[in-house]
């Protein structure tokens, strides 16, 4: 990736993290689950924790979608349709392995959805039986890993093709924008004008 591109894609991928760990934090402290309670103290404070956790990664998603478009109009002289990689079998493979903004917004919104993933399960093993009374018991870290990494996987591609996403709606507004555009024609100078004097009609009898 290039420097630009990277730098955009960290900055991103800080504020997903901080706002996914942020939003399991308030959760905990909105609908605090006790040690003695009902089973419908428990299904709420787990719906209103579940709501705080899905708007973290629908922001999380958008900012994939927007760093994307940000790095693809950072490069507008790029060709639209790069030099593809031969040794490539198939146009997922060519997206990837093919060096441009397009790959970059690919990788920037791997790296964001990356992040928001990796911030929020440390928080959930570290920090979720202390503060929020849900979390992983120091026994059980290893099969949650396990069974979590599929997740976390998941979320690397989901926004990887928001990035690309981002990337083809940019270009998409771009083109269009300069195909709509029309050049303005300049007024002919006035020496294209005739100068010579007209005589005006003979009155008729």
């Amino acid at each position: 990736m290039r420097e630009a591109s990277l730098r955009r894609a960290l900055v991103s991928a800080i504020i997903a993290a901080v706002v996914g760990v942020v939003a399991l934090a308030l959760g905990a402290f909105i609908a605090p689950i006790p040690i003695k309670t009902s089973a419908t103290q428990v299904v709420t404070a787990l719906f209103v924790r579940s709501i705080l956790a899905i708007l973290a990664l629908g922001l999380s998603l958008y900012l994939a979608y927007r760093t994307g478009g940000h790095i693809d109009s950072d490069a507008p002289n790029e060709p639209s349709t790069p030099q593809a990689d031969p040794s490539a079998s198939s146009a997922i493979l060519s997206l990837v392995t093919t060096p441009g903004s397009r790959r970059d917004a690919l990788f920037a919104g791997g790296i964001i959805t990356g992040a928001y993933w990796i911030m929020t399960t440390l928080y959930i093993i570290a920090l979720g039986k202390i503060v929020g009374n849900v979390g992983v018991g120091a026994g059980d870290i290893g099969s949650y890993l396990g069974s979590h990494v599929w997740w976390g996987l998941a979320l690397v591609v989901v926004g990887m093709g928001f990035g690309a996403l981002g990337a083809r709606a940019a270009y998409a507004r771009r083109v269009t924008s300069k195909s709509l555009s029309i050049p303005a024609i300049p007024p002919a100078p006035l020496s294209q004008y005739p100068t010579t004097p007209v005589d005006p009609p003979a009155p008729q009898e």
